[in-house]
This record gives structure tokens, C-alpha cells and sequence, in this order.
């Protein structure tokens, strides 16, 4: 039976780098910014793109982290074998939450609980993800970045075992 206690480091380590994702998630994206208006707060056409970008951030910087975090991770533990999938899986998708979940707490806040915004003055939008979607793209790299690892990891361990490969049909 395999244990998991070997995989806690690693796993607290990626949710630890998705505060970071969070926080630089927060930092970086560009929020669509509402209108007051005297019938309330609105979204012009233009700053509806805003929304979208903020989305794109979102999935860039989980993008590069869980794929390096996989490859690190396959690399480092590819001798425990098939469990690597799940535990990344699981690991992952708890990193994708937090990582929203700690965006959203640490960016703006709602527009309508923003207090003394006269007509005509703007306020950015909380950070949101639209669908549900972009959080997958935290195992999907974490799954590339381990069969990377893992497959390139093949040819390191075969040479240090002192086999030679040989040529066929010469």
C-alpha cells in the first residue's frame, strides 16, 4: 500500500505557491472598471473586454506555476510511480480554489459595497472568473509537466544503470 505522507511537503508547497498565483493575480490583472450612473452601476461595451483579460491573467500565471511545479514534482518523486496522477490531480485542483479564492480576497472589492461613489465615478470590479474552466488548467499542466518529467527521466535513469543502447540493423 502506498502512503501519502511523502507527498504532504510538495503538496503544501504548491498551495503555498498558489497564494503567490493569487496575489499576483490580483497585482497584474486589469479589472473592468463600472460606471456610477444615477440608475446605478454600469459596464460599458469598451471595459467588458477588462473581463476577459482578467480571466486570461488568471489561467497565464497558474499556467506557468503548475507546470513547473510538475515538472519538478515528476522529477523528484517518478519513482513512486502511477500515484503522481492523482495526488497532482487533487493537489491541483486545491491549488486552483485557493488561488481564486485568495485573489478575490486580496483584490478589489464588489463595486456596489464601495461606499460614496458620486455619479460619473468609476470603480474597478472584483476579480472573477467567468466559468469554470480556467481552474483546470491547474492539473492539466501539473499532468504535462509530470509525463515530461517522468518520460524524459527514462533515458536518465537507463544511462546511470550503465546499460548502453545499441544501434539495430547495422
Amino acid at each position: 500500500m502506498t502512503t501519502l505522507r511523502p507527498f504532504l511537503r510538495p503538496v503544501l508547497i504548491y498551495l503555498a505557491l498558489a497564494l503567490v498565483v493569487g496575489l499576483l493575480w490580483s497585482w497584474i490583472a486589469s479589472p473592468a472598471l463600472t460606471l456610477r450612473t444615477s440608475e446605478g452601476l454600469v459596464l460599458t461595451e469598451f471595459a467588458s473586454k477588462d473581463r476577459f483579460g482578467v480571466v486570461v491573467v488568471y489561467v497565464c500565471v497558474s499556467a506557468a506555476v503548475s507546470l513547473v511545479w510538475g515538472l519538478w514534482f515528476g522529477w523528484a518523486y517518478r519513482s513512486r510511480g502511477w500515484v503522481l496522477v492523482p495526488v497532482a490531480v487533487v493537489a491541483s485542483l486545491a491549488a486552483a480554489l485557493l488561488a481564486y479564492w485568495f485573489g478575490v480576497r486580496v483584490g478589489p472589492p464588489d463595486p456596489t459595497t464601495v461606499a460614496g461613489l458620486k455619479v460619473g465615478d468609476t470603480a474597478p470590479q472584483q476579480l472573477a472568473l467567468d466559468t469554470i474552466t480556467p481552474l483546470f488548467v491547474w492539473p492539466a499542466l501539473a499532468l504535462v509537466g509530470i509525463v515530461w518529467s517522468v518520460y524524459s527521466a527514462r533515458d536518465v535513469d537507463h544511462n546511470r544503470a550503465g546499460e548502453r543502447d545499441e544501434v539495430v540493423g547495422r
